[in-house]
């Protein structure tokens, strides 16, 4: 009922400011300045302890982050988020929020938030009474605010009494006080008694579990001192319990009453109730030791009564968190409802871009595929067709060297067959002349006949074996030089023999001199200088 009555005074006191914070968010407006508005408007509750709607507005916030991928504010905001869920008792979502923080930062390497998030995590774990974890991430902050550019005497005196407040948790006490210890030696009494008054006091409750009650009741009784002197009721209240705890362990029991009911005095004034319950429970025990159950009883009935009311404001605030916790949840639900339909949409969007690509580059492979195919099977008819033609070129022009050579030698053979033929008859009119006065002219004249019967039949026999060895060559030399003649070809060929000018005389029956002149002339043809060699230059061919 408190929590209700208080959440409706402060949300009338303070409507206007957040419905004006809240009249400022629109659709039209941008994401960088909503993002603003919304940390505005969950900073707002946060100061108003409204949980819950500040975790609904952080909640949008860190959306917003996480979609326009600005990784830096996004840490910062779950870091928030999760102290707003560390303060309703969901410490679960504590966890994973600043467990997602704590990871941008490790890996950004900004240390002094890695200390103070694992700092946090700490508490958060403590709270569960996990206080393995707890000193785990507490020696990680440990381990980066001992630096020193970081080192804070402050700072690391607080530290230390939280680790030694998880090792009390363990029950590891020498290591408890080790570390409050530490804590003492860093900070100032003056300065800081408030501090250094909560040390001692946690240090008395070291050595009364491990039954040192001189060493307790000596801590004690300085925390005592030192909260009358700064006027901290509380600790004050709760220091004298605890001398009077030691008074009941030595069995003194009426300095123990006597010190219960200034404490209770005190504690009823703040209305302390816990500790109300605490002075009750010590009265009773106390006055059970000296025998006096009249004042026993009395205090068990105010002890129990007091922790029923404890138990029902316990109960009452359990269930408010409860109910927050529920809100909140169903906010992170909703949350990552949304988030999910936007994924599933954008891999739909991804799958139906990428059948779109797919398609688009199966048509433009096909089609350039297909122009491949055309070009090579234009390119290579094209081809075919200029090795069709040369091959035809080729063929006529040895279809007509050919014609060419057999009628040459067709031509050359009548001439000899005639000139033969008509030597033939000269001899036969010659022996059948009857001149017996000149028989040895006659007998020379007819071997002169026969020599020159002889010659042609070799010159025959030595053209057609020239024409057959050189046909390759005579073909290069009428495709290169079309202009030569048949008389230019075979001088040509008789040349390449490296025969001199009387045996191609002799050969082709003309004079040697003719034979020069004709050389003179195949060179011209030949775009030879005198200079250059005849022989060698055909047989380069």
């Amino acid at each position: 009922m408190l929590c209700l009555a208080f959440s409706s005074n402060v949300s009338s006191q303070h409507a206007t400011k957040a419905d004006s914070l809240k009249a400022l968010l629109s659709p039209q407006l941008n994401d960088s300045n909503k993002v603003v508005l919304l940390g505005k408007l969950s900073d707002w509750f946060y100061e108003q302890e409204d949980y819950l709607n500040a975790i609904h507005y952080q909640l949008q916030k860190t959306q917003l982050l996480k979609k326009n991928k600005d990784e830096a504010h996004h840490a910062s905001a779950n870091e928030k988020l999760a102290l707003m869920y560390y303060h309703i008792g969901n410490y679960e979502l504590s966890a994973k929020h600043y467990l997602e923080a704590l990871k941008y930062f490790e890996k950004i390497e900004d240390e002094r938030m890695m200390a103070q998030i694992s700092g946090n995590l700490a508490n958060v774990y403590t709270r569960i009474d996990n206080y393995k974890n707890a000193i785990n991430y507490l020696n990680k902050a440990k381990e980066i605010l001992e630096k020193e550019q970081f080192f804070s005497s402050r700072t690391m005196a607080g530290l230390y009494t939280n680790i030694g407040l998880a090792y009390t948790g363990l029950m590891q006490l020498d290591s408890a006080l080790l570390y409050y210890n530490k804590a003492l030696n860093l900070i100032n009494k003056t300065e800081n008694a408030l501090y250094f008054a909560s040390i001692l006091n946690n240090m008395g409750e070291v050595y009364y579990e491990q039954k040192e009650y001189e060493k307790a009741l000596a801590d004690y009784e300085k925390s005592y001192v030192l909260f009358s002197e700064i006027e901290n009721y509380n600790g004050m209240g709760a220091s004298k319990l605890n001398i009077a705890k030691i008074k009941i362990q030595q069995k003194k029991y009426t300095e123990a009453i006597m010190l219960s009911k200034e404490a209770l005095k005190i504690l009823e004034e703040i209305n302390s109730l816990f500790f109300v319950v605490t002075a009750h429970q010590q009265l009773y025990e106390a006055y059970k030791g000296l025998n006096d159950y009249k004042n026993a009883n009395l205090h068990l009935e105010h002890y129990l009564f007091k922790k029923d009311s404890l138990k029902g404001n316990e109960k009452t605030e359990y269930i408010a968190n409860l109910e927050m916790q529920y809100a909140a949840e169903k906010e992170q639900q909703k949350i990552q409802l949304l988030e999910q339909e936007k994924l599933l949409k954008e891999q739909e969007l991804v799958i139906k871009e990428t059948r779109f690509y797919i398609v688009i580059v199966s048509i433009s492979a096909l089609l350039f595929l297909t122009v491949l195919i055309i070009f090579y099977l234009k390119s290579n008819l094209q081809k075919n067709k200029l090795n069709q033609l040369l091959l035809q070129q080729k063929q006529e022009k040895l279809e007509l060297s050919l014609n060419y050579k057999q009628k040459e030698v067709e031509s050359f053979a009548n001439y000899l067959k005639e000139k033969n033929q008509l030597l033939e008859n000269l001899k036969k009119e010659l022996a059948n002349t009857n001149l017996p006065d000149n028989g040895t002219a006659v007998k020379k004249l007819t071997g002169i006949i026969n020599q020159y019967l002889h010659i042609d039949n070799d010159r025959k026999n030595l053209e057609l074996k020239i024409d057959q060895e050189h046909q390759e060559f005579v073909q290069r030399l009428q495709e290169k030089y079309p202009q030569l003649t048949s008389n230019d070809i075979r001088l040509c060929s008789l040349i390449l023999l490296d025969l001199n000018n009387k045996e191609m005389a002799t050969i082709l029956n003309i004079e040697p001199s003719s034979v020069k002149m004709s050389k003179n002339r195949l060179r011209k043809k030949l775009q030879l200088s005198k200079e250059e060699n005849l022989h060698g230059f055909l047989k380069s061919l």
